[in-house]
């Protein structure tokens, strides 16, 4: 149905499956379906406290995301230079990696959608949080992908290891986590909760009506650095 890329995307699946740390990445991001349960008290959900829920709103829905997109090019470092070298097209290789994050974003959305149980006012945050994930969060993680120049073993289970964890993870989670605070908390200062919810929503749907121009962004991104992430999985 998707074409190359959809081919791509499967291949990179297959990847995800067949090898320990990859596959631990995913289950990671069911195992953090629970989250909202410290998270989420009825007392905020009463008094439309957002804000303090936002965190584990934003964090829950794009989990997936974040576990698997930070190590993004380093999981198939292995035969970095073999997909070089077959002279694939570059923006079908991006727009893959698009295609992954939106499928397992919208899953583990769906499957988080059980919160609703609780408060239908949830279901809003998760949507807002969603829209944020897929359009903006999608590219940032991908970006900083470019910078990471650190070879993974993906054979190796991912509990405890700390192989191809470097500062461009720990750079990453700021924008990450920040920037849908500073979307909303202009609002929920003047008093307006679901105007904040609203803006952070449109936030991320703008970026998403602008994949097209993202992935232009980064297919020459990556083009620029490819030579030096090969040379680093390298070693």
């Amino acid at each position: 149905r998707f074409g190359k890329v959809g081919v791509q995307a499967a291949l990179e699946l297959k990847l995800i499956l067949r090898h320990k740390r990859s596959k631990g990445s995913v289950i990671m991001g069911f195992l953090f379906l629970a989250y909202g349960f410290l998270f989420y008290k009825q007392e905020m959900i009463a008094d439309d406290k957002f804000g303090m829920m936002l965190f584990a709103a934003v964090f829950m829905t794009g989990i997936s995301i974040l576990s698997y997109g930070q190590f993004m090019f380093a999981w198939q470092s292995t035969h970095f230079d073999g997909l070089m070298v077959n002279k694939i097209d570059f923006k079908n290789f991006i727009k893959a990696k698009f295609l992954l994050f939106t499928i397992s974003c919208t899953v583990i959305t769906l499957l988080a959608s059980f919160y609703g149980f609780i408060s239908y006012k949830l279901l809003l945050l998760h949507l807002a949080a969603y829209l944020y994930n897929i359009g903006f969060a999608t590219v940032i993680v991908l970006y900083f992908a470019t910078l990471n120049y650190k070879r993974l073993d993906i054979t190796t289970s991912a509990s405890f290891n700390w192989q191809g964890v470097g500062a461009t993870q720990w750079i990453l989670g700021l924008p990450f986590v920040l920037l849908p605070f500073v979307i909303y908390l202009p609002f929920d200062f003047m008093g307006k909760p679901y105007w904040g919810l609203t803006a952070l929503g449109i936030f991320g749907l703008i970026t998403l009506l602008m994949r097209n121009f993202w992935i232009k962004l980064l297919v020459k991104r990556f083009e620029q650095q490819r030579y030096k992430i090969a040379e680093g999985f390298r070693e």
